[in-house]
């Protein structure tokens, strides 16, 4: 932590801070971090040890997560909950789409989370989802429409048709109650 926060205060936060995420990364020391989280020095060191256990996947770290995320709309709450969805938990779903595309991330990083809507067959999230078809982000409204697609995967989609189409078109299929082969995982 001394060289970390030599460089905080010489101006170096941006590298420093992925020095060392990728460090404990590498050392894998979960229980430490685990513990670090519970008990940090500061707020910068609560955040570096969630997104370095972001980076790891552990099952001490998902049943450390399902109790310590909240619904708060900060940083490390969006990691702590994305790493559940990531592994299907209906409840850090449920909480992202609550507060779709409000947490202080990318829009590249929320691509990532559109995504697991449609892998793990969210169908709350598919208002939102269709909202996002004309974002500025590629990234966003590629990641909308592959999610999309998930949810209804019999139908013929139109060809590179304009944003305003494609949120038409789902829309429609939404009204409709139009599924294809799938049923919802979730009620």
């Amino acid at each position: 932590m001394d060289s970390a926060n030599w460089h905080w205060e010489n101006g170096n936060r941006q590298s420093i801070g992925y020095d060392i995420r990728d460090e404990l990364v590498r050392r894998r020391d979960v229980e430490t971090m685990l513990n670090l989280v519970e008990h940090p020095t500061d707020e910068y060191q609560q955040r570096m040890m969630i997104e370095a256990l972001y980076e790891i996947d552990d099952p001490r770290i998902q049943k450390y997560f399902e109790r310590y995320a909240s619904a708060d709309i900060t940083w490390p709450m969006y990691l702590c909950q994305n790493y559940l969805a990531e592994r299907g938990d209906v409840g850090a779903l449920k909480t992202l789409n609550d507060n779709y595309f409000k947490y202080p991330t990318s829009s590249a990083q929320w691509a990532c989370t559109v995504a697991l809507f449609g892998k793990f067959n969210y169908e709350p999230a598919i208002p939102n989802i269709i909202e996002t078809i004309d974002a500025v982000s590629l990234n966003l409204a590629s990641a909308s429409i592959e999610s999309l697609k998930q949810f209804y995967p019999k139908e013929k989609y139109p060809d590179m048709a304009p944003a305003e189409e494609w949120q038409e078109y789902f829309r429609g299929l939404q009204a409709r109650g139009h599924r294809g082969s799938l049923s919802s995982n979730v009620e």
